[in-house]
């Protein structure tokens, strides 16, 4: 069975979005915990990097481009999005000019709450890594070809499948991991993630 890659894609500047390497580590170890009940079955185990190379990226991995706004989307750059499509903490879309699935955080968003000059949430590796995992789960679930669900907002139970504002306090529910589960599951023969701006 193949390992899990969660890729995460440095796009910002740590002195500006105030997410230090420390912070960026302890993001990706919450992510970790939070992917290890959802492997099973589909994959052997699960791993985090910071900026792999696109060449190494399989569909079997999980892209999530971490942007510091809206400003550098990649899906209004490459994918065909607009602005106005673009969700607040980060959007995920399946391109069909790249034929492929791309995922986006922004950061000031998450951490500064909007505001480049604001103060930063004290648990900012919980608030990266929860929208984070809600943004894999559309990526996974309801974005893409084939996907297993309608919408990731209406999860029974849900706490980071919701449509909600997500926080620093929350956690990953078991319907949440459930969920995720299902739809790595769903992923039989992969689903291509764009690589075109790592």
């Amino acid at each position: 069975m193949a390992v899990l890659n969660l890729i995460l894609v440095r796009k910002f500047s740590a002195e500006r979005t105030l997410f230090n390497e420390s912070w960026q580590g302890t993001t990706g170890m919450i992510l970790m915990d939070y992917f290890k009940p959802c492997i099973t079955g589909s994959y052997s185990s699960v791993d985090y990097w910071w900026d792999r190379n696109a060449s190494s990226v399989t569909d079997f991995d999980l892209v999530c481009y971490c942007l510091e706004d809206q400003g550098d989307s990649i899906l209004v750059k490459h994918g065909g999005a607009s602005k106005a499509d673009l969700g607040f903490g980060g959007s995920t879309q399946w391109s069909k000019t790249q034929q492929a699935m791309i995922c986006e955080v922004y950061l000031t968003d998450v951490i500064r709450g909007g505001d480049p000059r604001g103060g930063a949430d004290g648990a900012r590796d919980w608030a990266v890594a929860n929208i984070i995992f809600h943004e894999l789960m559309h990526s996974c679930l309801d974005a893409g070809p084939g996907a297993p669900l309608r919408n990731v907002h209406k999860i029974p139970n849900g706490v980071l499948g919701t449509d909600k504002p997500l926080n620093s306090s929350m956690r990953a529910s078991d319907a949440d991991k459930a969920a995720m589960r299902q739809g790595l599951a769903a992923r039989k023969s992969g689903l291509k993630q764009f690589t075109g701006a790592m």
